[in-house]
C-alpha cells in the first residue's frame, strides 16, 4: 500500500473522455494505486469549476506552468490523434511530465509501453508489442507485434 505521501500527484487534461474515470478507479480496487488524482485540466473556459465524474475541472493547461507544474499529466484528449499530437506538443512545450495509465487487468510482460500511453481494459499486449509514446489503446485491441502497429497512428516519429 502507499502512502500519501508516496502517491504521485496527477492530474487529467481533458474532461470529456470518461473512459480515463474508469480505468483509475480499477487501479484504485487494484490496491496498486500510486496516484493522487486531483482533477481535470480543460481550455474549455464553460468547463472550468464543474465536476466530471467525481473530480473537479481545475482550470485551464496553462496552469501545469505554476499551480500544477510538479504534478504528471494524463493526456486524455482523444478525439482524434491529430488533436492529441497538437497537445502532446503544448504539453511538451510546457514541460509537462507524463503518466502512463494501464489497466489494472492489462498483461504487459514482454511488451513495451511508451511514456503518456494510455491502455484500456480488454486490450492484449502480445509478445514483443509496442506501444509509443502518447497511444491510446481502447477495449477490444490485440496488439502482438511492432508490425501490428504500424497499421496505427503513432506519435513518436
Amino acid at each position: 500500500m502507499f502512502s500519501p505521501s508516496d502517491k504521485k500527484k496527477v492530474v487529467i487534461l481533458g474532461s470529456t473522455g470518461q473512459e480515463i474515470v474508469k480505468l483509475l478507479d480499477a487501479r484504485r480496487a487494484s490496491c496498486d494505486y500510486d496516484l493522487e488524482v486531483l482533477g481535470f485540466l480543460d481550455d474549455d473556459k464553460g468547463r472550468h469549476g464543474a465536476s466530471f465524474l467525481g473530480l473537479t475541472v481545475l482550470g485551464g493547461s496553462e496552469l501545469l506552468k505554476s499551480t500544477y507544474a510538479d504534478c504528471s499529466v494524463i493526456n486524455n484528449v482523444a478525439r482524434t490523434m491529430g488533436i492529441r499530437w497538437k497537445v502532446w506538443r503544448r504539453l511538451q512545450e510546457l514541460g509537462a511530465s507524463y503518466c502512463t495509465a494501464i489497466h489494472p487487468s492489462v498483461d504487459t510482460a514482454y511488451a513495451q509501453v511508451g511514456e503518456g500511453c494510455i491502455v484500456q481494459e480488454g486490450v492484449i499486449l502480445g509478445t514483443g508489442a509496442h506501444k509509443g509514446t502518447q497511444e491510446v489503446r481502447l477495449q477490444q485491441k490485440q496488439l502482438h507485434t511492432v508490425r501490428d502497429l504500424d497499421a496505427t497512428i503513432r506519435l513518436d516519429r
